[in-house]
C-alpha cells in the first residue's frame, strides 16, 4: 500500500512539474534532465518508440503504473522507478 501510494504520489508531482503539451522533445528533456542513464542506454529513437508504446498500452486500457512499469522494463530492461518516470512523462508530455 505505501508502495502504491509512493507512486501515485511520484505521478502527480511529476505531473504537476510543467506545463503539459504533447511533444516528443519535452519527453526527451524530461528523460535527459531525470533519467540521463536511461536516454544513453537507450538513445533517442528507442525511448520515442517506448512513449508510443506507453501510449498505445493505455488506450488499451492498461493504465495501472505496476503493470506499465512490467510491460516497459519488458522492452527496456531498467529500474521500477525510471520506468514509472517514462511513463508519466510519457502521459504529460506526449499526451497519451
Amino acid at each position: 500500500m505505501k508502495k502504491a501510494l509512493a507512486v501515485v504520489g511520484l505521478g502527480a508531482a511529476l505531473l504537476t512539474a510543467g506545463t503539459a503539451n504533447a511533444s516528443t522533445s519535452r519527453f526527451i528533456q524530461h528523460v535527459q534532465d531525470n533519467i540521463p542513464y536511461v536516454l544513453s542506454q537507450y538513445g533517442e529513437a528507442a525511448l520515442q518508440t517506448e512513449g508510443a508504446h506507453i501510449c498505445a498500452w493505455e488506450a488499451q486500457g492498461t493504465t495501472g503504473a505496476s503493470e506499465l512499469a512490467d510491460l516497459i522494463i519488458a522492452e527496456m530492461p531498467m529500474s521500477r522507478l525510471a520506468a514509472i518516470h517514462l511513463q508519466v512523462y510519457a502521459e504529460h508530455d506526449l499526451g497519451c
